[in-house]
């Protein structure tokens, strides 16, 4: 999803990270779901990909449970 938005945008992985003052691969970990969401980068990331801080949160959340379901049912399986 954040992925999504920063193409749409077309914004690149490089001005997410100067604007976020992380590095690029952490930008990448993070549209990748290892690295979490922090609360400071909100209202950043909500100007750049031009949508609320709440519809952010919302859909990052949202994307998060999904693979943390679908994580748990390959386990699941696998066990």
């Amino acid at each position: 999803m954040l992925r999504t938005l920063r193409e749409s945008k077309g914004i690149s992985i490089s001005f997410v990270a100067e604007t976020l003052g992380i590095n690029r691969d952490t930008v990448k970990r993070l549209e990748n779901g290892i690295t979490e969401m922090r609360v400071d980068w909100l209202p950043k990331l909500s100007y750049l990909y031009g949508i609320t801080k709440e519809e952010l949160m919302k859909e990052y959340l949202n994307e998060r449970r999904i693979a943390n379901v679908g994580y748990r049912e390959k386990n699941d399986r696998e066990n």
